[in-house]
């Protein structure tokens, strides 16, 4: 080799190889020209080879990537599926969630109804057991029952708290907001517990807000049951002759429409509890230790569910307490302040105290009422041992027996209306006969059959003496009672009693619903069925239904839709008496189609009188309360009216006042133009006195020819002005009679103010005593006094 010529391939600073020529011996040198050449070829040789090298690496991470792509592809596609089965088997699991959660709250309504059904026929017969009407217990019995009575109304009281606290925990326990007045709230929760301290001597003391016309929003239900049970607690754990304190205040801004908080403090000098207890006894099934669970009982579930019904709430519960020296419960619970406006407390006048295989239908039982017991009878002889023998017999045969003197006769008739007097004769016939004039001159007497007793002791003998056909002499025991029978059985029951039809499963609850309105006077209808109930009530058209939720085959809820498509029951009130707690969704599906809704176990006896009598205030014209002849309300509406108006009376101090009247010489008037003219007279006077009242007072006719007038938030000074123009009105009116002619009747009137009586029976006797009064005095005047 003569000659070579090299130079490197570099490509970005890359040596990739090297390029040379060379020369054999005699061939001529190489050149400038050469090299240049070479550096040139060198280049692009270093070009192609860079090219080819990054093609190959592309095409290597093409297919790595590939590969990767390939690969992730795959782990995607088996995340994709195992994300699918995942999701089947969340929706699964979410499915039995929910029938679990279905499978709970069916479990909470069964145990609710399961427990509290039987629970209510314990208490509600226990009750009943009570009355004297039952018959009359021996005082070990009448101890006995109340044991049972109380045993029941204490195992209800657990049952319900440990429901409540199943339902918190379950995220089922809903709030119910409403407006109410905290001061009478408070009063209210007073109330029901000052019975309790009463029993123990224990001074329970309620100060609340000085505004009393503040309303606010809250639920009210939830706030009674926690202060309840934390007054109960500090009067339970106070020795007798202690204190307890309760302060109810709104702090914050107090305009309407503002948040502010109320503040609830119960203060007690009672035993006190020890620091190391004061955390655990908000803990369910714990209490305090020091011999607090057996000297004074109790699950230990009070406080727990207070706690958790004030903290449901979006409030506070707070304990300071030292043991010997007593304790502080302290509420703090967010509300919002609302128009305050007495119209709208919710019944806090009436508020009564709360310690708290195959299906065979029955067949459709119906329970008629009478008169009540058996008719009455009077006896009036003072040959004791002959009115005693008379009392025998007719009792015996189940009739009721009451005794008089002749000098109080007219005054036991008009109270007890008997349908029968028995006068023994005495041994002086014209004293006889004197005693015979006497009752036929008496309005209140001369319409009532008399026969007369004579005889002795042991064969006491009868014949007539008054309206009763003609007896003869000696009548035979046997003949005399059923003439007595048979003339009892004529005596005009109660006028169109109201009827009542109830709707329940379960035999006791029908059989205590019987037993609780039939003494009441109400005409019962029983159905076992919600088949049964819905075609009851359309084809007796009741005047009120009060039905069970949970029935088998057609629930209460199916009868309220089946009653709400026909055009007559659809009007027909329903009051729900049932074990089941009712949700939200459940209230609202029953809506407007239901009056009242009484949880079975917590509603006594005087809880459903309660309801009805005030559903009746609501539908007076289908509960008979009116007397359809004179346009007027009766005697049974008065009854009821007045029995709110002494509880507003008594809860709120309402005033009110009562006039009462009787048409002068009704009966001579009736006698002179006729029953019919007698009754075109009352109306005109009845047209009259509604013509110079208020819309809001009540006229009600009490009987025959007598009628009294409610007066609400009239005093008596009032009062004694309205009474006068009653009766200047009555005197100068033309009473309507035949042809040209125009009667003229008086009236005499007695009156009274709401504080003069405790009840309405007080009321009313003091008011007839006045009434009396003005009738003695010869007529045509008014009493307001003694």
């Amino acid at each position: 080799m003569e000659a070579f010529l090299g130079t490197p391939i570099r490509f970005e600073e890359q040596i990739m190889g090297i390029i040379y020529l060379s020369k054999d011996p005699g061939e001529p040198p190489f050149t400038i020209e050469d090299e240049k050449a070479l550096i040139v070829l060198a280049s692009a040789c270093a070009t192609a080879l860079s090219n080819t090298l990054n093609f190959e690496r592309v095409k290597q991470a093409n297919a790595e990537l590939e590969s990767k792509v390939a690969e992730r592809t795959h782990e995607l596609n088996l995340t994709n599926r195992q994300l699918k089965t995942r999701e089947i088997e969340l929706e699964l699991i979410n499915e039995e969630l929910v029938s679990a959660n279905r499978a709970k709250d069916q479990f909470l309504a069964n145990t609710s109804h399961e427990l509290r059904t039987p629970l209510n026929a314990i208490i509600g017969f226990s009750e009943l057991l009570s009355d004297v009407r039952a018959g009359e217990l021996s005082a070990k019995q009448h101890r006995y029952v109340g044991h049972v009575h109380n045993s029941g109304k204490r195992l209800l009281t657990i049952i319900n708290d440990l429901l409540d606290i199943s339902k918190i925990e379950a995220g089922m326990m809903e709030i119910h907001e409403t407006s109410f007045n905290p001061v009478q709230f408070g009063q209210q929760v007073a109330a029901e517990l000052t019975p309790l301290a009463r029993a123990k001597d224990i001074e329970l003391n309620l100060l609340t807000p000085a505004e009393k016309n503040l309303n606010i929003q809250a639920d009210r239900d939830k706030l009674h049951q926690v202060l309840v049970n934390l007054i109960g607690n500090a009067i339970k754990f106070t020795p007798d002759g202690g204190h307890v304190d309760v302060e109810i205040e709104l702090e914050g801004d107090v305009q309407h429409g503002s948040e502010s908080t109320l503040s609830c403090h119960i203060q007690d000098n009672g035993i006190g509890i020890a620091a190391e207890d004061q955390e655990k006894i908000f803990l369910p099934f714990t209490q305090s230790s020091g011999g607090l669970d057996r000297a004074h009982g109790g699950t230990g579930l009070g406080l727990s569910l207070a706690k958790r019904m004030v903290e449901l709430l979006g409030g506070s519960i707070t304990l300071k307490s030292e043991p010997a020296t007593g304790s502080t419960f302290s509420i703090t619970l967010p509300v919002v302040v609302t128009e305050g406006d007495v119209a709208f407390v919710n019944n806090a006048a009436n508020a009564q105290m709360v310690y708290q295989g195959q299906f065979e239908h029955a067949p459709t039982e119906e329970v008629i009422p009478d008169r009540g017991p058996h008719p009455l009878i009077m006896i009036v002889d003072e040959n004791r041992q002959r009115a005693a023998k008379a009392e025998e017999m007719f009792s015996s045969e189940g009739y009721q027996v009451m005794h008089s003197d002749i000098a109080n006769v007219e005054a036991a008739a008009s109270s007890t209306s008997p349908f029968l007097i028995v006068l023994g004769i005495l041994d002086n016939t014209e004293s006889t006969y004197d005693r015979i004039q006497l009752l036929k001159r008496s309005s209140t007497t001369n319409r009532t059959p008399t026969i007369l007793m004579s005889g002795d002791a042991d064969t006491p003998r009868f014949s007539t003496g008054g309206t009763i056909s003609q007896i003869d002499k000696g009548m035979q025991r046997n003949d005399l009672l059923e003439m007595v029978s048979h003339y009892g059985k004529h005596i005009a029951p109660v006028p169109s009693a109201p009827s009542v039809l109830v709707v329940d499963d379960d035999a006791s609850v029908r059989e205590y619903l019987k037993e609780t309105l039939a003494p009441e006077g109400y005409h019962i209808l029983l159905a076992s069925n919600g088949a049964e109930g819905v075609r009851l009530a359309i084809e007796r058209e009741p005047d009120l239904i009060i039905l069970d939720l949970m029935m088998p085959g057609m629930t209460g809820f199916d009868v309220v839709d089946k009653l709400r498509e026909h055009p007559s029951a659809c009007d027909i009130p329903v009051v729900i008496f049932t074990a089941k707690d009712l949700t939200r969704e459940e209230a609202l599906m029953l809506g407007h189609d239901v009056e009242r809704i009484l949880i079975k176990g917590l509603s006594k006896k005087a809880d459903v009188l309660h309801q009805l009598h005030k559903l009746e205030l609501l539908y007076p014209l289908q509960a008979k309360l009116v007397d359809i002849k004179l346009g007027c309300f009766n005697q049974r509406y008065m009854q009821r009216r007045l029995d709110h108006e002494i509880a507003r009376s008594v809860r709120y101090s309402h005033n009110f006042s009562l006039i009462a009247w009787e048409m002068d010489g009704y009966d001579g008037y009736c006698k002179d133009h006729g029953k019919r003219w007698g009754l075109a007279a009352l109306k005109a006077t009845v047209l009259t006195v509604q013509s110079i009242i208020r819309r809001g007072d009540v006229l009600a006719r009490l009987d025959e020819s007598s009628f009294v007038l409610l007066l609400p938030g009239i005093s008596v000074e009032e009062a004694s002005r309205v009474a006068e123009k009653i009766r200047l009105r009555i005197s100068h009116q033309r009473l309507p009679l035949p042809e040209t002619q125009a009667g003229k009747l008086t009236a005499s009137i007695g009156g009274i103010a709401s504080g003069e009586g405790h009840d309405t029976s007080e009321l009313m006797g003091i008011l007839k005593q006045r009434l009396a009064i003005a009738i003695d005095e010869g007529g045509n005047r008014t009493v307001m006094e003694d």
